[in-house]
Parts: C-alpha cells; structure tokens; sequence
C-alpha cells in the first residue's frame, strides 16, 4: 500500500555562507536548490546539490552541510509507511518543470487559500510519482534482463503510443515471460503501474486548474478524452468534474487501483 503522507510545512529557505549539523532529523525532507549549491557530508561521504537537485532526507538522520549562497525550497513531511529509508539525491533532466513544481506548493502554503493543502499534497505526489522514493512505485531493479525494458517504461510512462507489447517486441521478448518477471519483482503488474503514475499526474494537473479535461489526458498519455472519462472514474470511484466541484470528497475518499490484466 501508499505510505500516508501529510506536510508538517513547506519552507523557502536563503542562505549564505552557511553551515548546519544535524542529528536525528525528526522529520523527512524534500527539498530542491532552486538558486546556487550546497555541500553535504553523511555516511562518510560527501555530495554537492546544484540547482534543481532534489535532495530527500529519511527521518532519524544525522549529517551535515556547509553552502556559500543557496535558496531552496522545503517540504516537511510525516509519513507513515514504507518509504526509503536511504539519503536519495535525484538530478532530474526537466529541472526547470521541478523547480517550479517547488516554487508553486511554496507560494500555495505560504498564501493559505482555499484547499492549499491538498493542492500542495497534489504537487509533493506528482513529484513522488516522478523520484519513485514511495516503494509502492517501482523499487531498485533487481534484473539485468529487466533493467532496459523498465528504463524504456519510465521514459515513456506518459507517450500516448505506449504498448506492452511494443515494449517487448524491442527488447525481444514474450509479453507473457515479461508480465511475470516484472510482478515477481515489483509485486505489481506493468498495467497496473503504468495506470498509477498517470492517474497521480491526472490528479496533480486536474487540482492545478491550469489544464482543460482534453489537455490532461493528452498530457497523461491518452489518444480519447472518453477513455480518459472512464478510466478515472474506474480508478477513483468518481468524475473528474466531481474532484474538482467537490474536493473535500476526494481528500477524504483513499483512491483505489485494480490490478491490470
């Protein structure tokens, strides 16, 4: 199952000539350098976070940091379920989309509108969706024969040409052999994890406002806004109109996904 997650704060921190030691951080972080670098030193290692840097911090940490000028954005978080455990740095290759993601759950929490935190907890799980640190998204690879063909999946998660089969007939093999070596090692069908990531993207675009039914399903990897209708409503329980007229229902509503075939 999704590990609970709820935001204690969402910060935006400035910094200059800076240095931290921290022992038994009591909460997870999510942060991303939105301006400058930083310097930090855990496990007897050190590692530098540039600009759109995500950096994701276990609860109970120790480490330190040292930064001449850097402006980053915080998530605090409490979670309760399985989450990695391990310091996790991710460069992503669309820094500009993260760092606004960050930038916008920032400017939500800090104007406390209507509903912000559920739009911010949209935001964090369209950015947990993309760093795949929740295990219910897919875990470390454990498969040599797989490692090609789950990069070429998550490369592709959101193309709307995307097939199974096409993914196995590049990679040249059975769809049958290919099914069940991947739910042997992911405890979960291909299907199945393509419709959650573009159900988490759908949820994010459609509580950001910014995007009509049409322009989301095209963004989610759909050809037909119809077929995009019934799937959500599969997965969710409700209509894409009823999320948006009735966003109380959906905070208190747990999504469901039915494994594929």
């Amino acid at each position: 199952m999704l590990p609970q997650i709820s935001i204690i704060d969402i910060l935006k921190l400035k910094r200059k000539n800076y240095t931290l030691k921290t022992t038994s951080k009591s909460c997870y972080v999510l942060t991303c350098r939105i301006e400058g670098e930083s310097l930090f030193f855990y496990n007897n290692e050190e590692h530098l976070t540039k600009r759109g840097d995500i950096f994701y911090i276990p609860s109970e940490s120790s480490y330190s940091q040292k930064c001449s000028s850097e402006t980053l954005i915080c998530f605090h978080l409490n979670v309760i379920g399985n989450i990695s455990s391990d310091f996790e740095i991710f460069t992503p290759s669309n820094k500009d989309y993260v760092c606004n993601l960050f930038i916008e759950a920032e400017k939500l929490w800090k104007q406390k509108g209507e509903n912000h935190e559920l739009k911010c907890m949209a935001i964090l799980y369209e950015l947990l969706s993309l760093l795949h640190i929740c295990k219910d998204n897919l875990p470390e690879r454990k498969s040599s024969m797989l490692t090609p063909a789950v990069e070429y999946l998550n490369r592709h998660i959101y193309d709307k040409d995307l097939s199974i089969e096409k993914l196995c007939e590049n990679f040249h093999i059975s769809r049958t052999y290919f099914n069940r070596l991947f739910h042997k090692e992911y405890n979960t069908s291909p299907i199945t994890y393509i419709h959650r990531r573009r159900l988490e993207r759908a949820k994010s675009l459609l509580l950001g406002g910014n995007f009509t039914n049409e322009e989301v399903a095209s963004l989610c990897g759909f050809n037909d806004v119809k077929y995009f209708y019934v799937f959500f409503k599969k997965m969710t329980g409700i209509t894409t109109k009823e999320l948006i007229k009735d966003i109380q229902h959906f905070k208190n509503k747990p999504f469901t996904l039915e494994e594929g075939k």
